[in-house]
């Protein structure tokens, strides 16, 4: 039995009465046709939360729709909601990434209200799609689990634990036929990186009920391991049509992501990606994988052996259809050898079939011979190696790994990307000019490492006979006052 709260984010319920009230109110809304800074027309409200509305407006200037969030006024007088706006802005502009929203500009009017411009996305959210309660079709679940490994991948190395993943924060738009992901709202995003004002107060729950992290409930310090809790209560979602955990109360959900294990995930097709799954919904962050490249790495295998055994039932047909064939050739000879002979002598008979498969043989090797120099004029064979060994991606899909003989469309070409857990990505471009042969060579990702504080002699005023530091966890964060981007006009 699902309950509104722990579906919804900790501490923005929204009531049915409000709910059913939404519709009525859009056509009263103040803002609907009004125009922010000369270029932004209001023209429809599309959704709310706890913190503000998101509509949907024209920017003539460029002549696009675009999706703005605008702050409500009561809390856009709040100090800490503007800050917290502020945030939201400032980290979700510094990743670029194809599964994250774009942001296009944010500001204030000179009446106060806070804005943030967003890419206008249409499709639908991963919630509606498991809301029949099934398990997603392997193929689809794999290529949708990819991109937002590859999304978050992009958030983590920016410093960025964006804290709020769950399927309502993920769009899925309809590409061809396929889904290209977006993730949403990064209301509840923090910086590992930056001095970052602690903008809530000390033992406050942040996040929602069904997704958060153990740490998070605790109010610890999170990090990039709590966002990949929620991606793994996502996955398991996904995977089995439930989450992980469920229950009547939120006190009751808390109890469960603390001290309960989750039903063992049970799905064909995922290999190792089922025991990475349940290593995600770990207690302990140190349990669980540590960066979200080693789960985009096993979705990347299981999509490439996925790929390798659909491609056989194919080749199969392929063979069972020439078998046929050939054996409706040999039987309509046999018709022919068996009617000769009732008709005619055993001399006359063994001329018939003398005669016949001469007449058949230029018919069958006629047909690839005039073939062949179309194929070979239209492709060629390249094989393609790399250091290390790397998946290969054409058009964000999965063609096999590395070392791979790939025909190329000499006519057109084909734009190649090369993945390699804890390596940088490259794109290499393959074409009628490109040698027979293509080695790729990528280069790590570069790490930073944080200087280490020197140790205190014993015996000091600061610190009498210990000469153990404490462990960086139980460091408290030195707060900083926030340093706006803007100012409010008074």
């Amino acid at each position: 039995m699902s309950m509104e709260h722990p579906a919804g984010r900790f501490g923005e319920t929204v009531s049915p009465e409000d709910r059913a009230g939404e519709e009525a109110n859009t056509t009263s809304d103040p803002l609907i046709g009004r125009t922010l800074e000369g270029r932004f027309e209001i023209r429809e409200r599309m959704g709310e939360g706890g913190m503000g509305t998101v509509y949907r407006a024209y920017q003539s200037s460029i002549d696009r729709e675009v999706a703005i969030k605008v702050v409500r006024p009561e809390n856009g007088a709040k100090p800490i909601a503007v800050k917290r706006f502020m945030r939201e802005a400032k980290l979700a502009s510094q990743v670029s990434h194809p599964s994250l929203v774009v942001i296009h500009d944010f500001g204030h009017t000179f009446d106060g209200l806070l804005f943030l411009v967003m890419e206008l996305v249409e499709g639908r959210t991963l919630q509606e799609e498991l809301c029949s309660g099934e398990g997603m079709e392997l193929e689809r679940f794999l290529r949708i689990g990819e991109q937002l490994c590859s999304a978050l991948s992009a958030a983590h190395q920016k410093g960025i634990v964006h804290r709020d993943i769950k399927p309502s924060n993920i769009m899925l738009v309809t590409s061809g036929s396929r889904d290209m992901v977006k993730v949403l709202d990064f209301g509840l995003a923090k910086s590992t990186t930056a001095r970052d004002v602690r903008l809530t107060k000390s033992k406050q729950k942040v996040g929602t009920p069904l997704y958060m992290a153990p740490e998070m409930i605790r109010a610890e310090a999170s990090d990039a391991r709590s966002d990949l809790y929620q991606l793994g209560c996502t996955l398991y979602e996904m995977a089995a049509g439930a989450p992980p955990f469920s229950a009547k109360t939120v006190d009751m959900l808390f109890i469960m992501h603390l001290e309960h294990e989750p039903p063992q995930l049970a799905r064909e097709g995922l290999g190792p990606l089922q025991s990475a799954i349940m290593s995600m919904l770990a207690k302990d962050p140190q349990q669980r994988p540590q960066t979200v490249e080693e789960v985009r790495g096993l979705f990347d295998q299981c999509l490439t052996e996925y790929l390798s055994k659909a491609s056989r039932p194919i080749e199969s047909r392929r063979g069972l259809a020439i078998g046929g064939v050939v054996t409706a050739l040999v039987a309509a000879g046999a018709v022919v050898l068996m009617s000769s002979r009732r008709g005619k002598s055993e001399e006359s008979t063994a001329s018939t079939i003398i005669e016949a498969p001469s007449a058949a043989v230029p018919q069958v090797e006629s047909a690839p011979a005039s073939k062949a120099p179309i194929v070979e004029a239209a492709s060629r064979e390249v094989l393609l190696t790399s250091s290390p060994e790397a998946t290969i991606l054409r058009d964000s899909e999965v063609i096999g790994k590395t070392p791979m003989r790939y025909m190329v469309d000499v006519n057109q070409g084909a734009t190649l990307e090369f993945r390699a857990v804890g390596y940088e990505s490259k794109t290499q471009t393959v074409d009628a000019s490109s040698e027979a042969a293509l080695d790729v060579v990528l280069e790590k990702i570069a790490t930073t490492r944080r200087s280490k504080k020197r140790r205190k002699p014993a015996g000091t005023k600061q610190d009498p006979g210990n000469t153990t530091p404490k462990p960086a966890s139980e460091t408290p964060s030195r707060e900083e006052e926030f340093t706006p981007i803007f100012r409010l006009k008074k």
